[in-house]
């Protein structure tokens, strides 16, 4: 008897089980998570240029009560009163510290804080590390800290953080709605050695196969964003992050 049925159609496959489909999906997004991060650091730059701005008066305008670390609370305080800055919800500081509050503690120390706010770029970053505070050995108030211009490219960094966060947000949503998108499968496509780590290069390999050329920069800020220890690889456990 002939058989009347046709054989099923299964989707195309490739690398690590991710199809061209989900392969372009992904790239697009590593090219969101780019220029995000892209704009994130040029508001760090600029702000690491202003010559009164310092690390250790940035930090008091949050830890006001100088426990030496600041909880959500007293960040969503200090943008407000301390820093004249309104453009934010307790979820963008949610997603702030699940970014930067790397023991899950609800609460950064002076280290981590300094991470989220220093350009990644170390020409920009030394600028601020070696400057001494200003502010604190005066008695300032807090709402009095930096100059005008300085203030303002602060505000700005926090504009950009926060947009950068939600925005990501926005895509790792959309890419874990789409029902043949998978974590591992992701993974594996870019690590094309399977040694278990994704490098800048990988990276690199990715954007281009999808007809994007980032710089050695742009990709330094992606692997920023991606590398949680700081160990220039990127494992699993942190691409899933």
């Amino acid at each position: 008897m002939r058989n009347n049925f046709s054989p099923v159609q299964e989707k195309p496959t490739f690398r690590g089980g991710f199809d061209r489909q989900e392969q372009n999906e992904f790239a697009t997004v590593l090219k969101e998570i780019v220029f995000l991060e892209r704009d994130v650091e040029s508001a760090k730059i600029d702000l690491a240029l202003k010559s009164d701005f310092n690390l250790l008066d940035a930090f008091r305008m949050f830890d006001m009560k100088a426990f030496s670390y600041v909880s959500s609370d007293d960040i969503m305080y200090g943008l407000a009163n301390g820093l004249g800055f309104s453009e934010f919800n307790p979820d963008d500081i949610y997603l702030f510290f699940r970014r930067v509050d790397s023991t899950s503690r609800g609460r950064i120390n002076f280290h981590e804080f300094s991470e989220a706010l220093l350009p990644f770029s170390q020409e920009y970053a030394g600028l601020v590390t070696d400057r001494p505070d200003y502010y604190i050995r005066r008695g300032c108030d807090v709402t009095h800290f930096f100059n005008c211009d300085t203030r303002s490219e602060f505000q700005s960094v926090w504009r950009a953080i926060i947009r950068a966060e939600r925005a990501i947000e926005n895509l790792r949503q959309q890419l874990t709605a789409r029902p043949y998108f998978t974590i591992r499968g992701a993974f594996e496509h870019i690590d094309r050695d399977g040694d278990g780590f994704i490098r800048s290069c990988d990276l690199r390999d990715i954007l281009a196969d999808n007809g994007f050329y980032a710089t050695e920069r742009e990709l330094a800020g992606l692997v920023h964003r991606l590398d949680q220890d700081k160990d220039n690889r990127i494992s699993l456990a942190e691409f899933s992050e």
